[in-house]
């Protein structure tokens, strides 16, 4: 499911190009639709844990800018507002609970109902919840969940946010590791999150290999494929429409080739173009 991110939001919101004249222009606060996006998480890990994922991987993938000190800035801000939840849960006391029922009524009720009567294969953890059910897992979901900051910067002097630990998976296979990685190219090229369930993807890229190195949030996801959330702009899913458009033509195109016993040498291959935007 895609939740558009800059339409109809109350600022403050991310600029769509972070360049020299804006690049010192670090965010005071982060926008509703990102504070949206980790309550969205912390439902996810609570649902996985009465699913019986609890020593599972759990991560969401926050890629909003490629430069350190933004980066390192909304990492910082990204924490305050998961401890500012937590503590929340903690007492059961302000907004968040009735902010998180309301949540889960109103998107992950009728995303799991959808799901469910379209999935292409049977998945028995898939299904629905009340929010009785939910809410007692909230509490260990929720401390469970911590935030690295991956830019590949080793030293913290000068840094605001101090967690850049490296992702490593492997140190955590007995109790899982519940985490909330924001990061730049680092993040969205090089390194595979377990667990991929949210993702507030904004960063543009205007190169088809690009966009589709960056786009690894689909695919099988075992017991919690109803769970995954896409946080985006509409102009991403318009890129990632026509890229997909361009990769099926293709395929279907090696298969007539393949279908009439052609060899390379026989044929040339054409690819959708994308008058003036991606290359």
């Amino acid at each position: 499911r895609f939740a558009n991110e800059q339409r109809d939001e109350v600022k403050p919101i991310f600029p769509t190009v972070i360049n020299k004249e804006n690049k010192d222009e670090l965010p005071e606060d982060m926008p509703e639709s990102l504070r949206k996006a980790i309550q969205s998480f912390v439902l996810t890990c609570a649902i996985r844990r009465l699913r019986g994922h609890e020593k599972k991987h759990s991560s969401m993938l926050v890629h909003v800018a490629l430069r350190v000190a933004w980066i390192d800035r909304i990492a910082w801000h990204v924490n305050e507002i998961l401890r500012d939840y937590k503590m929340q849960i903690k007492s059961g006391q302000g907004p968040l609970l009735a902010s998180l029922e309301s949540l889960f009524e109103s998107d992950f009720i009728p995303t799991t109902m959808e799901v469910s009567e379209n999935l292409a294969y049977h998945d028995p953890k898939v299904k629905l919840h009340t929010w009785d059910e939910v809410k007692p897992h909230l509490l260990a979901a929720i401390l469970k969940i911590e935030v690295r900051a991956v830019h590949g910067v080793k030293n913290t002097r000068g840094l605001e946010y101090h967690n850049i630990e490296e992702l490593d998976y492997d140190l955590y296979k007995e109790s899982g590791l519940s985490v909330i990685a924001v990061g730049g190219n680092k993040l969205s090229r090089g390194i595979t999150l377990e667990g991929l369930s949210v993702s507030y993807y904004l960063r543009t890229a205007k190169m088809y290999d690009s966009l589709m190195q960056m786009g690894r949030w689909f695919g099988y996801r075992p017991g919690y494929v109803d769970l995954c959330r896409l946080f985006t702009t509409e102009e991403l899913v318009r890129w990632y429409r026509h890229v997909t458009m361009a990769t099926e033509e293709m395929r279907a195109d090696f298969d007539q080739m393949v279908a009439e016993n052609k060899r390379p040498k026989d044929y040339q291959l054409k690819v959708r173009t994308s008058p003036g935007i991606l290359a």
